[in-house]
């Protein structure tokens, strides 16, 4: 996970304080600074040092999605709840209590939010700064665009890699033999780890990974070092459906976001999507996936539909750019 910006944004935060610091053509952002100010209610205009560019009366908050519905906001909950708790994993029932009004703060006053990462940053690409200073996006979106023919990404735009970070990690659940085939190819295919290095993943393939980065000029660290992990499914839900609890008690349920028709949704377009699934954890078990159910029973097609546009897209993209190089 990555927050994207803009060079006055990440310059007026090396200015104050060291909230982030300039690297090689990006920046590292000290989640530990940043969440602490905003805890503070600070606002952009109380950075006074070498603010000449946006002194505004915005609240500096992280724009995610809605974290009902979305992995990236589920990871930046989960990214959030390790640094306010001292630098540890939330283990308990105890550590949610004492964390929850932080962390509700965090998504309840940004309001409205998307159920998909792909609408803030559309927002991101088009709207500048003014809109959202900060997003929170998977770094393989601005990847994605910055090695594009005719890319939206201007030299203004930049990363913000924040320290400690946190990788989101996608599952393939085979139901099928042929299931099975695909995740096999999909991880030890040469080829197809290429592909997806070109539509913005990590994977195994760093020497690729840097030749494609020299390719396209792009300023990304090569590996990156300070990684956590995320709390136990069991943890995150019990945060999440506090924050869930929190929406429901405001008027009208302040900030929820729209539900995909599912009247657009194929039943059977969905169980031939290769069985995708975006996981909130770092290695999800099948009775994890079974502890999931009652949960996902009562939004089931907003939040396949969330995955289809978050990982089956990537996966659809890949295998295209495979069939197109034989073809």
């Amino acid at each position: 996970m990555v927050i994207a910006s803009w060079q006055p944004i990440a310059e007026l935060l090396v200015a104050n304080d060291g909230i982030a610091t300039k690297q090689n053509g990006y920046y590292t952002l000290d989640m530990g600074k940043l969440l602490q100010l905003i805890q503070t209610g600070a606002r952009w205009r109380d950075l006074t040092v070498a603010n000449t560019g946006y002194a505004v009366n915005k609240s500096i908050l992280v724009t995610s999605t809605d974290v009902r519905k979305s992995n990236s906001a589920a990871m930046y909950l989960a990214l959030a709840s390790y640094v306010l708790n001292g630098n540890s994993i939330v283990q308990s029932d105890e550590e949610v209590a004492k964390l929850s009004a932080d962390l509700e703060a965090l998504f309840l006053e940004q309001g409205f939010t998307e159920y998909s990462s792909e609408v803030p940053f559309e927002d991101y690409l088009v709207m500048g700064m003014g809109k959202a200073p900060l997003v929170m996006i998977y770094e393989a979106q601005f990847i994605a665009q910055a090695a594009t023919a005719n890319s939206p990404i201007t030299p203004e735009m930049v990363l913000l890699y924040p320290q400690p970070t946190i990788y989101t990690k996608h599952n393939l659940v085979a139901l099928t033999p042929n299931g099975e085939k695909l995740g096999e190819l999909l991880t030890m295919n040469e080829e197809l780890q290429k592909l997806a290095i070109e539509y913005g993943l990590r994977n195994r393939n760093t020497v690729y990974l840097q030749e494609f980065i020299d390719k396209h000029q792009l300023q990304l660290p090569p590996t990156l070092i300070d990684v956590i992990e995320p709390p136990s499914y069991e943890i995150l839900e019990k945060m999440i459906t506090n924050i869930e609890q929190r929406y429901a008690e405001q008027p009208g349920g302040a900030g929820v976001a729209q539900a995909p028709d599912q009247a657009a949704v194929d039943p059977d377009a969905l169980r031939s999507a290769s069985s995708v699934v975006s996981s909130v954890t770092s290695a999800a078990s099948l009775s994890t996936w079974n502890n999931m159910a009652d949960r996902i029973s009562n939004n089931v097609v907003t939040i396949v539909a969330s995955v289809i546009a978050a990982v089956g897209a990537v996966v659809a993209a890949i295998i295209s750019g495979l069939w197109n190089k034989r073809t």
